[in-house]
């Protein structure tokens, strides 16, 4: 299995929600090859020196629905929870 994002560009950077979260996913069959860049990249956030170029590459590209101009359903903090009972 090699995870992929639908327009091919890896996720690295830190959450939007919680800056101690910080993502490097999405490299398709190159996650190997560009592990140590995207280490420095991610050590880079930690420190709080990432370049500015890496919010190209940032999570937060997905959090707008380029046709409706609004988040896509579900995108908020909250979390809910079903519970079904058993039958």
């Amino acid at each position: 299995m090699r995870p992929t994002l639908h327009d091919c560009v890896p996720v690295i950077g830190p959450s939007r929600y919680d800056s101690r979260v910080i993502y490097a996913f999405g490299h398709k069959h190159l996650g190997i090859t560009l592990a140590g860049t995207t280490g420095e990249l991610v050590a880079a956030c930690v420190r709080g020196q990432a370049p500015e170029w890496l919010n190209d590459y940032s999570a937060a590209r997905f959090s707008i629905n380029p046709f409706y101009n609004q988040e896509p359903p579900g995108a908020s903090m909250s979390i809910q929870r079903h519970h079904t009972s058993p039958a």
